[in-house]
């Protein structure tokens, strides 16, 4: 099932999860942890393993075919929001290593600076004086 068809069923479907709190709908999901997604899932995917039964025909009723898409829909926020943790990890952790190679550069510079001859020193402070 594509996301955009699982979103649609679970609009025709009017799908709320439930949660200690109460039912969320389906946007709710976004603004929730993945510690409380995942207690959610694990809820659900019990709820699931207990209403299936070994058969030999292929038969879903009702309940277990939305307890399948709350099962899909919380998935797929969770890998969204596994993806968007590891996206912000890595832009904090390119953040950390820009500032120690601009505090590199800086120090690089005045080391540069500091082995200027007097002669050079005096000319260039002209320089930016003029």
């Amino acid at each position: 099932m594509t996301i955009e068809s699982m979103f649609e069923k679970a609009a025709r479907q009017k799908i709320r999860i439930p949660c200690e709190k109460g039912w969320l709908y389906v946007e709710d999901l976004f603004d929730l942890s993945l510690e409380s997604l995942n207690n959610i899932y694990k809820i659900l995917n019990a709820q699931l393993k207990s209403t299936k039964e070994d058969s030999l025909l292929d038969v879903k009723d009702a309940s277990t075919s939305k307890l399948e898409l709350q099962v899909d829909l919380i998935k797929y926020v969770a890998s969204i929001k596994k993806a968007e943790r590891a996206a912000k990890l890595e832009a904090a952790e390119k953040k950390r290593e820009l500032e120690v190679l601009m505090t590199a550069l800086a120090d690089k510079k005045v080391d540069a600076i500091k082995n200027m001859s007097e002669e050079d020193i005096k000319k260039r402070i002209e320089q930016l004086q003029n």
